[in-house]
């Protein structure tokens, strides 16, 4: 593959994980964010086809954004030049956003 191929793979990357996080939120299911653990549970365990679906959809948008997340920290890189600190802490940043999903997405696949 060409870079330009490649950098219009990466942008297209970006916008597949914005369509994809925003059916994640709207696909999330709606609960009381103080509700006992049982609560929760249980409404994992009734639900849980609509769940698995929801958590199947985030894990697959922060998969595009790995890409999209790699292609801008090079272009940021390529802009800032020098030693590129704060690309580096944006791509940590980004780094640091798919450890808490992952986190999330296997507390979530444990409950459903």
């Amino acid at each position: 593959m060409s870079n330009s191929r490649l950098e219009r793979f990466a942008a297209a990357a970006g916008l597949i994980f914005v369509v994809m996080g925003l059916a994640y939120v709207f696909l999330s299911p709606s609960m009381d964010p103080l509700a006992p653990a049982v609560e929760v549970a249980s409404l994992y365990t009734k639900k849980s086809a609509g769940a698995l679906l929801w958590i199947f959809v985030g894990t697959l948008g922060f998969f595009f954004f790995l890409f999209f997340l790699g292609a801008l920290y090079n272009v940021l890189r390529q802009a800032e030049g020098g030693t590129g600190w704060l690309s580096l802490i944006a791509f940590g940043s980004g780094l640091g956003m798919l450890a808490i999903h992952s986190v999330e997405t296997l507390s979530a696949y444990t409950l459903a």
